[in-house]
């Protein structure tokens, strides 16, 4: 489930560079240069505020809704793809994972997901991928629309649900099968 959501989340990734390559300054070098700089999240402000100022309202609202749903699809990958597997339940449905604490690197914080729970963040990547390239692939044939047409422009794609971020209110309890503790961490 983790392989399928990061293969996911490359794909949309990639989809937020031709959102970024439509703004950014410079040819294609410079371009992929500065995407390369920057961290997901000053992306995804760059996008929203060029967005904001340069499209039309039904151009900027979809695009504002790709950034919000790729935003909580970026933070489901942080907290997957930057953690350690602990163990699995006995029955396989669940994983315990540790992730170290960004303000605090000395302290681990440890967390339960169910299989279904990280199934269900890969396909809310992948509903997200597929809505980002449609409103691409929708603001680029409104544009080329023949304004001297009487029929109105195609319309962009209907917004799918934010996707769920994952619940990290499930903490693992004391329970048999728990790994020993590392020699370090001994008395």
């Amino acid at each position: 489930a983790i392989g399928v959501f990061t293969l996911r989340y490359n794909s949309l990734e990639l989809g937020l560079y031709g959102y970024f390559r439509r703004y950014a300054p410079g040819d294609a070098a410079t371009q992929a240069l500065l995407f390369s700089m920057l961290h997901n999240s000053a992306r995804a402000e760059f996008i929203l505020a060029m967005a904001q100022t340069r499209e039309k309202e039904p151009e900027a609202a979809a695009i504002a809704h790709v950034i919000k749903c790729f935003n909580i699809c970026c933070e489901n990958r942080n907290l997957l793809l930057h953690a350690t597997p602990m163990w699995w339940e006995n029955d396989g449905e669940a994983l315990t994972l540790a992730k170290l604490r960004r303000q605090e690197p000395h302290r681990m914080t440890i967390y339960d997901f169910s299989l279904e729970a990280i199934r269900e963040a890969a396909d809310s990547v992948d509903l997200t991928d597929c809505y980002s390239s449609a409103v691409q692939k929708g603001i680029v044939a409104r544009e080329a629309w023949n304004a001297l047409n009487p029929a109105p422009p195609p319309e962009l794609p209907p917004q799918p649900p934010l996707p769920r971020k994952l619940d990290l209110s499930r903490r693992p309890e004391g329970r048999a099968g728990e790994p020993p503790p590392r020699e370090s961490e001994q008395g």
